[in-house]
C-alpha cells in the first residue's frame, strides 16, 4: 500500500518519524519512505508492506510525524487480513491420532497405510513431492 503525500506549503515538507503501533505494529513496515525533505509542490508517497504472522485482522496504525503547521501528526489505521494454511493429518487403524502404526509385517513384504491430509486454514496449502 502507497500512503501519497504532497508538500503543499511554501517550505519544504520533512518528516521527522513514521512508525507504526498497535498490538500488531510488527505485522507491517515501510517499504519506501518519500524523499525528505519533500521540496515544495512536490508529491510522493510512503509505502507501506503487511507480512502476517497471526490469522485474521492484526490491530495496528501508522503514525508520520512532519514539520506542517496545519498537521504535524496523523495516525491512519492500517487494515490487512492474515490468511494461513493448516494441515491436519488423520490416520485410519491401526493408528491413531497423527502416529502411522504398522502390524507384524512379514520380511520382504511391504504394507500401505491410508493417511488423510485436511487443509483447515484459511489460505491455499501446497504440499510438494521432495524426492
Amino acid at each position: 500500500m502507497y500512503i501519497p503525500v504532497t508538500s503543499s506549503g511554501l517550505a519544504p515538507l520533512t518528516f521527522t518519524s513514521i512508525y507504526f503501533i498497535g498490538l500488531d505494529a510488527d505485522n507491517y513496515y515501510v517499504s519506501h519512505m518519500p524523499q525528505n525533505p519533500l521540496p515544495p509542490d512536490a508529491v510522493d508517497s510512503i509505502g507501506i508492506q503487511f507480512t502476517p504472522t497471526i490469522e485474521g485482522l492484526p490491530d495496528a496504525r501508522v503514525v508520520i510525524n512532519t514539520n506542517a503547521v496545519n498537521n504535524p501528526s496523523d495516525t491512519i489505521p492500517l487494515y490487512g487480513i492474515g490468511v494461513l494454511p493448516h494441515l491436519v493429518l488423520t490416520v485410519q487403524p491401526p493408528g491413531s491420532g497423527n502416529t502411522v502404526m504398522f502390524d507384524s509385517v512379514a520380511l520382504g513384504d511391504s504394507v500401505c497405510q491410508t493417511v488423510t491430509l485436511t487443509n483447515t486454514g484459511t489460505d491455499t496449502l501446497f504440499i510438494q513431492n521432495k524426492s
